[in-house]
């Protein structure tokens, strides 16, 4: 898919890309004709690859198979969104519990460092440090 993309976004650059003003910007263009016969080629070998590579064939089916089922998927979603089919489920929360902390979780596990006075610092009075 990267591949289309950069093909699709290069061939854009390429478009934008002034022409040379000595001769008068136009460039060598294909007729219609050409064109035609050219995007005819390739629809042949295009349609001829599965004799030639049929594991490029299958595993392009497959995943030819996967994006399309996505695609309906993302369709289906799309359209019961808008016509309000399917409401989403409220998501349940699981029920609150109380007092299941030990005062071995309620302690800080962190301590500062010693200074180097070689005392260790004094704690905080109740509630100073909350606010």
């Amino acid at each position: 898919m990267f591949i289309i993309r950069a093909a699709f976004w290069l061939s854009i650059v390429l478009l934008l890309i002034p022409g040379d003003p000595a001769t008068g910007g136009k460039s060598a263009s294909a007729g219609a004709v050409d064109a035609v016969l050219a995007a005819r080629a390739v629809v042949a070998d295009l349609s001829s690859i599965c004799s030639r590579q049929p594991d490029v064939c299958e595993h392009g089916g497959a995943a030819l198979q996967a994006v399309g089922a996505r695609a309906w998927q993302g369709a289906a979603t799309l359209v019961s969104r808008f016509d309000g089919s399917a409401s989403p489920e409220p998501a349940t929360a699981a029920p609150a519990t109380l007092g299941t902390l030990t005062s071995d979780d309620a302690s800080p596990a962190w301590q500062p460092p010693v200074k180097a006075t070689g005392h260790p610092p004094k704690p905080l009075a109740k509630g100073a440090g909350n606010a």
